[in-house]
């Protein structure tokens, strides 16, 4: 059928055009949890970790430094679905979103209240 066709092409293409394979929290967590215990021991090295989950070595370090690591058990510790959340993004600008939100509430109050 065409419309499955077109969806396998557009996930073919995104991949590829991604450049690289994205992982999921809970991917994330089990490299660190791999990384950490193997690495003390001199076992399992970041390219070996790279092949077995298809991204380069240099992601593998960049998950595994200790700020990132860091990072990525808070999310975790949040309580997030990790089978999908891929990546833990800041707010730039905090204030900004929540003045942002609390006007679009404002508004939505005052179209209901107009109809």
């Amino acid at each position: 059928d065409d419309g499955q066709r077109a969806t396998e092409l557009k996930k073919k293409i995104s991949v590829a055009c991604s450049g690289k394979a994205r992982l999921t929290l809970e991917q994330k967590v089990q490299i660190i949890q791999l990384h950490t215990t193997t690495h003390a021991q001199k076992g399992e090295s970041a390219a070996k970790l790279a092949e077995r989950f298809g991204v380069q070595p240099r992601q593998i370090r960049r998950i595994c430094t200790p700020a990132n690591a860091e990072k990525i058990r808070g999310e975790v510790a949040t309580g997030v679905d990790m089978t999908k959340r891929k990546m833990a993004r800041e707010d730039k600008h905090p204030e900004l979103i929540r003045e942002l939100l609390q006007w679009i509430e404002t508004m939505r109050l005052k179209f209901r209240d107009s109809h």
